[in-house]
């Protein structure tokens, strides 16, 4: 017998050339923090409540910003999963061409705009 990886696990594969992966992403949603956010989710339908908030007593960047370790592992994540899928958009969609101001508005560290900006330096 023979075996191998199928083609599928290149995206679990670590980051290793620059393209991305969703390897921090899967380690982070088996992340202890995760699920006991997740065992919380009855809060959500039968209260309206946070599911992370009931688990943890603070909403999840509040969490992010008290936790270290936990905050590398959801950055990294973040980073990692966004430059996979941004490389992609970045190879077919042209609508950045023209933009001369452009805004990051997101929680991250500028991963996305700095991947729109590196193609499109004007």
């Amino acid at each position: 017998r023979v075996y191998a990886a199928e083609p599928v696990c290149k995206f679990f594969l670590k980051d290793s050339d620059g393209s991305g992966s969703l390897l921090s992403l899967f380690m982070l949603c088996q992340n202890h923090v995760v699920f006991k956010a997740l065992a919380h989710l009855k809060d959500v339908v039968l209260e309206g409540r946070d599911a992370f908030e009931s688990a943890h007593g603070m909403r999840v960047f509040d969490y992010i910003g008290s936790d270290e370790q936990f905050a590398e592992m959801f950055n990294r994540g973040m980073t990692e999963s966004s430059t996979m899928v941004m490389k992609k958009v970045l190879e077919v969609y042209k609508g950045f061409e023209n933009v001369n101001t452009l805004v990051d508005v997101g929680g991250g560290v500028g991963t996305v705009l700095g991947l729109v900006t590196s193609k499109y330096p004007h």
